[in-house]
């Protein structure tokens, strides 16, 4: 066989070979390794935290990682609802967290539940979680795996936390409900809240109350809101 036509029946097999070579360098190369993850959208998780989940990730080439395989991985942790994984080329994953917000927690049978405004439980277990909430008793409620199911006072209890500023419901530790009559605590100064009736709007007039409270550094004997159009706060005579 003459030696151009060797050469031209080769010749393709010689380019895809070297094409082979290009592309293993080409994944091979250390410029497209992550050396970074950076996180965006996080409040109660840290860092620290998070950077561990994905510890497995880093030096991995970026070309060849799964994002649905790092979402999965993210959310597993129940304190993220969702999470948008981008690539930044060469050699950074950024992260877009959602997170979901405990907003209260209950004691059931020993074991302290912390729930979303959806009644999704995100920990079980010591009184102290991630976040501070308020302690609610003396309210129904029904647990189902993940879920917990809201009595209609309770229900009306976290849709009136859902409204509060993180920093003012931080400063509640406990609302209890005794038949008809609804208190919440600052420590152990009584706010009277009265009956569920209008529940939502005494909440909303507690807040500026409570970044007050904070600001100036007060104390109290007590606020009684249970009737709307007469709030009346007792402070401490030192």
């Amino acid at each position: 066989m003459p030696l151009a036509r060797l050469q031209e029946r080769l010749l393709p097999f010689i380019i895809a070979f070297l094409t082979l070579i290009a592309l293993l360098s080409f994944f091979a190369s250390p410029y497209f390794k992550v050396s970074e993850i950076v996180f965006e959208g996080y409040d109660i998780l840290k860092p620290t935290e998070l950077d561990q989940m994905l510890r497995d990730y880093y030096h991995r080439n970026i070309l060849i990682i799964d994002r649905e395989q790092v979402k999965s991985r993210l959310i597993e942790t129940t304190y993220i609802r969702d999470a948008a994984v981008i690539k930044r080329y060469p050699d950074q994953l950024l992260i877009r967290l959602q997170e979901r917000i405990p907003l209260a927690k209950i004691n059931n049978n020993g074991k302290f539940i912390f729930f979303t405004g959806d009644g999704y439980i995100l920990e079980e277990g010591p009184l102290k979680g991630k976040v501070k909430v308020p302690l609610v008793q003396g309210v129904g409620y029904a647990v189902t795996q993940r879920q917990l199911t809201f009595s209609p006072v309770l229900d009306q209890i976290v849709q009136a936390l859902a409204e509060m500023a993180r920093i003012n419901r931080e400063m509640l530790t406990l609302i209890e409900v005794k038949g008809a009559k609804i208190t919440a605590y600052l420590n152990k100064t009584p706010i009277y809240l009265g009956e569920k009736q209008d529940l939502g709007r005494k909440f909303k007039i507690l807040q500026p109350l409570l970044e007050k409270i904070r600001t100036d550094q007060l104390q109290l004997e007590y606020i009684d809101l249970s009737i709307l159009e007469k709030p009346v706060i007792k402070t401490s005579r030192n």
